[in-house]
């Protein structure tokens, strides 16, 4: 069970209209209530004491903001299979086990009582919140115990947060609405993302509606795998999602990403008892387009022992739509449509602008008024449909291939990159096979080869078994030996394989365990290398592979968090110096029009230091619906995992993508098999997860 250590705090403090006068993200683990387990003049214990000085000091902050009833998740409270528990009973009662987090048979554990006891709880509001949540068909439930003769039992996951961060005036004066994380967080939390930010927002509403002051207090930690001596052993996942968490925390807005997508897909190595209640607060925090901005101070962020634990203060800032915290030049560009262009960057950079006419001239293949979007052709080849078509037929017509019974025999693929031999002309395409029925585990690399970009392609094992995940490719001169290199990323394992031949190889890692983090998008520019990772909120870079990574600019732009979430970054310096990022992107809020849900986001930069993107409105770079030359068209539920492709002009001219291959735009909204389902309904974007998918191209004019 983790039950260790966070001391992850934060305060959101407002002078609002609304009834959420703030929150709190506190540890619940040992060393937040007693630094002094550790043992004197260590780096430990002085990391402790830090973590802890400022956990004890939300008290006061917390005191002046005056809440009438205090709204506590915790992970490790009375937790039910499934659904969210809410506890009904009048009272609350219980204590802490300090000491358990040594692991140390010989120093057991003291037990420190919760004061005063019982702290009231708000059964009236509870319940009328679990009828609320039902009526949005929500996995909530009440649960009451001892048929309230007694108090609810209180542990460490509740009796450490409310100890540290609240003073003893408002625990004695406040009721407190307790609402426990459910048991399949333990295998599902990145799954749950979805249902959790939809929940998170319904629950958000609901309170903002209250007479009532209301404080949000978040038990939570983070990773528990920084040491090998810990009880769950060490993961390079630690440090990226302790880091991960420190970026969302310093920018909930804008770096949202840093928590649905970086974290997320680190959780299950880094192992995080708190990530579900952090992505609660998120959902709680952004609940429509009027939510307003947070400022936020991180005050500390390190792992003293085996789990990591941060402190931070958020306060409530201007509206959204009014950029805090960064200079004036490197605000993102926003613009009216259609666009009356000042500079090339209200054309995307994609174009040059008639500063006389104020309207942009876009640079094939995009279009649009600003330039923001790629134009497809019409009559795409058939071959492009599929680039994998070989298990086709073990899946059916209609979806779902998944189902509580099974799943059908077809073996999905979710695209990897193209790459165009210098000396051969063919082209290959590697791309990832996945286990039946999953789009999680993989169980081959595959080797395409065709003469043609659009295939159809000859398809072979690369021979090295399971090497990975979510591919990207990099042809480079290596400035060692000025020979021509061929280098194979893989996004799930940081892995980074070399080859002096596309054809024959062999391929050999050479990463040194220094990839530069999940799913990045590498280039080679100027005799550096630099990517991007699955978050796009940083660009590193080093001199060489292997090497270790260093920062080189922070990405400050992104699509607000209701309008969707970007990840699988494709970078790329174009043919004027300027530097490109495209995302899938995807929101949860389309069910049975996919063609109008959010699919894609383009990012752009002079420099590679200051990004922009087209707002007022957003423009996706790529869109949903492709027509065939047999005059069929498909409206993807998704399309993900963009890789592009360029002539020797250094004009885009392909993009291929990772694709549903069955659902089009009426969606799956009735699926039974479908990760994280919002309302009793599958998204969209997630009908993947059941149908079969593949890997598609699409041919851009030019």
């Amino acid at each position: 069970m983790l039950h260790h250590l966070i001391a992850l705090a934060i305060i959101f403090a407002t002078p609002c209209h609304c009834k959420i006068i703030g929150a709190a993200i506190v540890p619940h683990g040992d060393f937040s209530y007693d630094p002094t387990l550790l043992p004197l003049n260590t780096p430990s214990r002085k990391a402790a004491e830090t973590v802890s000085a400022a956990a004890h000091s939300l008290s006061d902050r917390i005191s002046k903001l005056q809440p009438d009833v205090i709204f506590l998740s915790t992970p490790h409270g009375t937790e039910l299979t499934n659904n969210f528990a809410l506890y009904l009973n009048t009272n609350g009662s219980g204590f802490a086990a300090i000491g358990q987090d040594l692991h140390n048979a010989s120093r057991p554990p003291h037990t420190v009582p919760l004061t005063p006891d019982p702290v009231h709880l708000a059964p009236v509001l509870t319940s009328n919140l679990i009828n609320h949540l039902k009526d949005k068909h929500q996995n909530v439930s009440g649960i009451k115990n001892f048929a309230d003769s007694e108090p609810a039992a209180l542990r460490w996951g509740e009796v450490v947060p409310l100890l540290t961060s609240l003073p003893r005036s408002i625990r004695n004066t406040n009721k407190f609405i307790i609402w426990s994380q459910p048991l399949r967080r333990y295998s599902s939390s990145p799954e749950m993302v979805p249902e959790l930010l939809e929940i998170g927002k319904l629950t958000g509403t609901y309170l903002d509606e209250l007479e009532e002051r209301v404080l949000v207090l978040i038990s939570s930690d983070l990773a528990h795998t920084h040491l090998a001596s810990g009880p769950y052993g060490y993961s390079n996942a630690s440090e990226p999602f302790d880091l991960a968490i420190g970026q969302w925390i310093s920018d909930p807005y804008r770096s949202a990403n840093a928590l649905l997508v970086t974290a997320k897909q680190l959780e299950n190595r880094a192992l995080s008892c708190g990530f579900t209640g952090l992505v609660l607060l998120h959902g709680m925090l952004f609940q429509d387009a009027s939510t307003p901005m947070w400022n936020s101070t991180l005050l500390a962020n390190d792992h003293p022992t085996y789990y990591g634990m941060a402190v931070a203060m958020i306060e409530r800032g201007v509206e959204r739509g009014v950029e805090r915290g960064v200079e004036q030049q490197q605000q993102p560009i926003a613009a009216e449509a259609p666009v009356h262009c000042q500079s090339k960057l209200n054309c995307s950079l994609n174009g040059v602008c008639d500063t006389a006419t104020g309207t942009c001239t876009c640079i094939k293949p995009w279009g649009g008024n600003r330039c923001g979007v790629l134009q497809y052709q019409s009559n795409q080849p058939m071959s492009g449909a599929n680039l994998y078509p070989h298990n086709d037929s073990d899946a059916p017509k209609v979806g779902p291939c998944v189902t509580p019974e099974g799943s059908c025999n077809a073996l999905n693929t979710w695209n990897g990159p193209i790459v165009q031999s210098p000396t051969t002309g063919l082209y290959h395409l590697f791309n990832p096979l996945y286990k039946k029925g999953s789009l999680f585990v993989t169980q081959d690399l595959m080797h395409g080869v065709a003469t043609t970009i659009t295939g159809p392609y000859n398809w072979t094992s690369m021979g090295q078994g399971d090497m990975g995940s979510n591919p990207a490719f990099v042809t480079y001169t290596d400035p060692v030996d000025n020979t021509t290199k061929y280098s194979l990323w893989m996004g799930n394992n940081n892995r980074i394989y070399v080859s002096e031949s596309l054809e024959e190889g062999p391929w050999e890692d050479q990463s040194q365990d220094h990839g530069p983090g999940s799913n990045p998008a590498p280039i080679f520019y100027q005799g550096a290398w630099y990517a991007v990772t699955q978050s796009s909120s940083e660009i590193v870079t080093a001199t060489h592979i292997g090497d270790p990574w260093v920062h080189y600019a922070d990405i400050n732009v992104h699509l607000p968090a209701d309008k969707g979430i970007q990840e699988d970054p494709f970078m790329w310096v174009d043919q004027h110096g300027s530097w490109h990022i495209i995302n899938h992107a995807y929101a949860i809020s389309e069910y049975d029009h996919c063609g109008q849900s959010t699919v894609s986001a383009h990012m752009f930069s002079t420099n590679g230091k200051v990004w922009h993107m087209l707002e007022n409105p957003y423009v996706e770079p790529y869109s949903h619906a492709v027509k065939y030359e047999d005059g069929t068209s498909h409206t993807y539920t998704t399309l993900e995992r963009p890789n592009c492709h360029f002539n020797a002009q250094g004009q885009m001219t392909h993009i291929n993508l990772a694709a549903d291959m069955m659902s089009q735009d009426n969606g799956c909204s009735s699926y039974q098999v479908c990760p994280a389902k919002v309302g009793g309904k599958c998204a969209c974007t997630n009908c993947k997860y059941s149908d079969h998918a593949g890997t598609i191209i699409i041919a851009l004019e030019v």
